[in-house]
């Protein structure tokens, strides 16, 4: 998901260290908070996963990870 990265649009964030790179830029910071807010907004208006089903999926995950470590045969 390129549009949630801050690094294209200059800023450049490791562990502690911050730094404004104008080189790294590539959209301008409207479009970047545009598309966030947008982002947003659809992220929230998903309904959350039902508990058992959650549940299942965990389960499968941890079968095909624990079984040969390949978790596209589970899927």
């Amino acid at each position: 998901m390129i549009l949630a990265n801050e690094i294209y649009v200059g800023k450049y964030k490791v562990a502690q260290f911050e730094e404004e790179v104008p080189e790294y830029r590539i959209i301008p910071d409207q479009l970047f908070d545009d598309v966030a807010q947008v982002r947003y907004r659809f992220q929230n208006s998903k309904p959350r996963m039902k508990r058992d089903r959650k549940e299942r999926k965990a389960e499968r995950v941890l079968k095909a990870y624990q079984g040969n470590g390949d978790i596209n045969d589970e899927f």
